[in-house]
């Protein structure tokens, strides 16, 4: 890996199991509205030469770009 490599470690996708924030989730507001992909096209659009979706409680968005081998991506999962 290069020592310039560009990650945003910590992204969400609409398969987050909820939002970290309770009141949200009270009135039905999702952590993230973002498809996977569009959170990687976006990532990729901001100079990020790897990708990562961490959704909590779940790596289900980040194996929809697994299995659509998408490159560059590396799977994360947030535990709560």
């Amino acid at each position: 890996m290069n020592p310039r490599t560009r990650l945003d470690a910590h992204c969400h996708s609409h398969a987050s199991s909820g939002p970290a924030i309770a009141a949200l989730g009270a009135i039905g507001c999702p952590e993230c509205f973002s498809t996977p992909e569009q959170v990687y096209d976006q990532a990729r659009a901001r100079g990020m030469d790897l990708v990562t979706i961490t959704d909590h409680d779940t790596i289900k968005g980040a194996m929809e770009l697994v299995e659509r081998r998408f490159e560059r991506f590396v799977v994360g999962q947030e535990v709560s």
